[in-house]
């Protein structure tokens, strides 16, 4: 018989327990990390990839619109920080959401213009069913940051068509001082709530229309024809530059706006059409005629001087310079129309007639100057006014002033620079966002934008609307067509939201060499690793930050030239040497290329605080109180033809900038031509900050080369 011995089962200890149940929450939470670890590459990964998707999309779209850049028009590169620049630093740290103090840092918001030939297509399409969308072979690109307005403002829900959008506390960056309930009344000071805008303006002329008697009246007719402020029976601003298009008179036959301009509009118009109401995307203008109004220079042939002693008759000339306060306004109106008896010309033709006057003098004499020497970067300054003029809104840097017209010269003009002391060339106006930027506005500003139509509602499109509009039920379905049109308008150039910083910086594809290492900004610790490195030129950067920038300005003052020469005088010996020479040139580039107005400032330099050759004492901790624009035009106004053998028996041909009658050769080429020497390769850096966590900012980085096809 078999005994079966009972066992006993030995149960955990409370001390066994408590050690597995440790044991096994540690495992869970390392399972956890570990399952998290995976979750956020996971996320990080997918994150990264649709970033990388949305920045290989947006240079697409930039490098298409570059591709087609043509040097029939010209190109505008303006470098500028955000916020009020006032003396506080505390100004210009702009973080990406009042949630992320600590993203609060300088920032760039750039602007880039150019023009373009394709296919383009008005945004507005086709008012009534019997008209199609405006199209043109050629347009105005820009591409910066909009501004959006403050909701329940003046003009918020129904756009106006000539609204400047300049109010002194809604520019990018600028603290308004009065916070409500709710936060910052500015819309735009969070650099998270930004957005760069895309805005193509499509270059049409009116088209022909002739009366077949299938309008019931002349006034019928004058509603839907094209004319200078409508395209398609939409509306257009008769100009891309801001001083033509404030006027805004159809036909320009008049001396006065017009307020019967709505005789011509099938909206019933009664303001000009203009760019920063952010809902006009059509200018009745040409490229042709936006180089002569860059280029142009006016003969008045009802002042005539006399040359000495010849017995021959000149006319005269004046500048038309865009800004109101100094000669265009009142003159303009009468240049443009059409039984005026004068003329538009170029500086070429000007030199042309100095040395004509100069032959047909007789021996003994003395001919009038029509130009001094001393007055030909007035040419560049007229032409630096007229490219930053044809900016969408009031954001150039450089306040111009014309004085009355001369019989005996071209008149100087008269450049200040914001915020520059005047000893130092400016004015002594403080450089900040509420600035005026010309006397047509009262600030600097940008074009509007806003995220959605701000006027989707029953108060704008409900029975209110009837009651505003005329009781002619054909033309009230226009007038509803053409608001709603204007709704959609305010949000179509939205290109990048939540874009915190747009930098454009430039090359001429040049690499560093021993002698070009003096040019660097912000010098790196070792200057040497920079040999063989491409030149990158643009607004300084913030010191220490690692971004090597070129001064187009290079560090040695002038060398001095005799530049008081008469026409056809041939100079008795060549005043400078070849390192003289280069070292002139190379100021004369500086001079075409930025708006300078005084030898002694350096304006690409950030020299430490104190000093007394930078424009402003910035960056280690401000933003740069004066903003920079970079101009490149069609050819240099200030060339003059040279054709002579000097006294070491070498020939001299090619064409004198500064009136010393030696050819120069700006770019360094070898080949002494009056081109504008422009980039070949620029280098966009743009910021945008995530749409779900604020305090998340992502950037990158591209170059583009521009095209070499003709003069590119």
């Amino acid at each position: 018989m078999t005994r079966r011995t009972p066992t006993t089962r030995r149960a955990f200890t409370l001390v066994e327990a408590l050690v597995a149940v440790v044991a096994i929450a540690i495992i869970s939470v390392g399972l956890a990390a570990i399952f998290a670890s995976v979750g956020d590459t996971v996320q990080s990964g997918r994150r990264i990839s649709a970033i990388n998707q949305y920045a290989a999309s947006i240079e697409r779209r930039i490098r298409a619109d570059l591709s087609n850049i043509t040097r029939d028009g010209f190109l505008v590169i303006r470098n500028e920080y955000a916020g009020a620049a006032n003396a506080d630093s505390a100004d210009q740290l702009i973080p990406l959401s009042p949630d992320a103090p600590r993203t609060a840092r300088l920032r760039r918001v750039d602007e880039l213009l150019f023009f373009a030939r394709g296919d383009f297509v008005s945004a507005r399409g086709a008012l009534t069913p019997n008209t199609d969308a405006p199209r043109a072979r050629e347009a105005r690109i820009y591409y910066g940051h909009g501004q959006k307005q403050l909701e329940g403002a003046d003009g918020f829900f129904r756009p106006y068509l000539d609204d400047p959008n300049a109010d002194t506390e809604l520019g990018l960056g600028v603290r308004s001082g009065n916070p409500t309930a709710i936060g910052e009344a500015n819309p735009n000071v969070n650099a998270g709530d930004w957005t760069l805008l895309r805005h193509a303006t499509l270059l049409k002329a009116p088209s022909i229309a002739f009366d077949d008697g299938s309008f019931d009246s002349g006034d019928a007719f004058r509603k839907f024809t094209d004319n200078e402020l409508q395209i398609g029976q939409q509306v257009a601003a008769d100009s891309i530059f801001r001083s033509e298009a404030f006027w805004g008179e159809p036909f320009d036959f008049s001396n006065a706006y017009l307020d019967d301009f709505a005789e011509y509009s099938i909206r019933d118009a009664e303001a000009p059409p203009t760019f920063p109401s952010g809902i006009v995307d059509i200018a009745t203008e040409t490229l042709p005629e936006i180089r002569r109004r860059v280029q142009g220079l006016v003969v008045g042939e009802n002042g005539l001087v006399s040359s000495s002693g010849s017995g021959t008759n000149f006319p005269d000339f004046w500048i038309e310079a865009p800004n109101v306060a100094y000669g265009f306004e009142g003159r303009w109106p009468v240049w443009r129309r059409p039984q005026f008896d004068g003329s538009y010309t170029s500086p070429a033709f000007i030199y042309a007639l100095e040395f004509e006057r100069f032959d047909t003098a007789p021996a003994g004499t003395t001919p009038p100057r029509i130009i001094e020497n001393e007055d030909r970067q007035s040419l560049v300054h007229l032409q630096h006014a007229w490219m930053g003029d044809a900016l969408p809104a009031a954001s150039n840097e450089i306040t111009f002033a014309a004085p009355t017209p001369s019989t005996t010269q071209i008149p100087s003009l008269t450049a200040f620079y914001r915020d520059l002391p005047s000893g130092l060339g400016g004015n002594g106006q403080a450089a900040n966002a509420t600035e005026p930027a010309s006397p047509l506005f009262p600030v600097r500003s940008r074009m509007r934008y806003e995220n959605t139509p701000p006027g989707y509602n029953a108060d704008v499109f409900g029975p209110a609307l009837n009651d505003t509009f005329a009781a002619d039920r054909e033309i009230n379905s226009v007038l509803l067509a053409a608001a709603r049109a204007d709704q959609q308008m305010v949000t179509n150039s939205q290109f990048i939201p939540r874009c915190t910083e747009f930098i454009v910086e430039w090359s001429f594809g040049e690499r560093y060499t021993d002698a070009r290492l003096v040019d660097i900004q912000d010098p790196p610790g070792n200057t040497n690793e920079l040999l063989g490195e491409l030149v990158w030129y643009g607004a300084p950067r913030p010191i220490g930050s690692g971004i090597p920038l070129a001064s187009i300005r290079p560090d040695a003052m002038r060398p001095d030239a005799d530049d008081d020469l008469e026409p056809g005088e041939t100079p008795t010996a060549d005043p400078l040497d070849f390192d003289e020479q280069r070292l002139l040139e190379r100021h004369l580039l500086a001079d075409l290329l930025v708006g300078s107005v005084s030898d002694q400032i350096d304006l690409r330099r950030s020299n430490a605080p104190g000093e007394e050759g930078a424009i402003v004492q910035f960056l280690n901790g401000t933003a740069a109180q004066v903003p920079t624009t970079f101009y490149f035009g069609y050819g240099d106004p200030r060339a003059a033809p040279v054709d002579f053998v000097d006294p070491t028996g070498v020939r001299r041909t090619g064409f004198d900038l500064n009136g010393d009658a030696y050819p120069d050769d700006i770019d360094g080429d070898g080949v002494y031509d009056d081109v504008w020497p422009w980039p070949r390769l620029l280098r966009i850096t743009m910021s945008f900050a995530d749409p779900i966590d604020q305090t998340v900012e992502d950037t990158f980085q591209f170059v583009v080369e521009l095209p070499r096809d003709g003069d590119l």
